[in-house]
């Protein structure tokens, strides 16, 4: 039986030690992991975004937030642009509507993780994500 390529994650989110923790849980489950904590970094490498599993986008961040990267990554990449995951503790936008799953999905997102839902569940939505 052939091996199985490991999915690639891209991670996006601003606060350093997240991403590092983050990263080292995904990789322990078997997942390539490229993770960015500056927005505009990753947007200037949008070419490792094209060739992704999934992106895991953090919505609240400085100069440039994740609503907005979002919508950059879905104009250049296209059609070519992999599930993109919010991830977030924000409960409303600025328009006040709920952010949640049906929120993200009339986006254009595939969903929404919460930053303080336990790692066992966030992994486990995540490989949901990626059958």
């Amino acid at each position: 039986m052939a091996e199985q390529m490991a999915k690639k994650i891209v991670l996006i989110d601003d606060e350093k030690s997240f991403v590092e923790l983050f990263s080292f849980v995904l990789k322990k489950e078997g997942f390539d992991v490229i993770g960015f904590t500056d927005p505009q970094e990753a947007l200037k490498n949008i070419s490792v975004c094209k060739n992704t599993d999934l992106i895991l986008l953090d919505l609240s961040m400085p100069i440039l937030n994740g609503f907005s990267l979002f919508c950059y990554l879905q104009r250049d990449l296209g059609k070519e642009c992999p599930p993109i995951i919010l991830i977030t503790n924000l409960q409303y936008n600025n328009d006040g509507t709920k952010i949640d799953d049906n929120y993200a999905k009339s986006i254009g997102a595939v969903g929404v993780i919460r930053k303080t839902t336990d790692l066992p569940d966030i992994i486990k939505k995540i490989k949901e994500f990626l059958q």
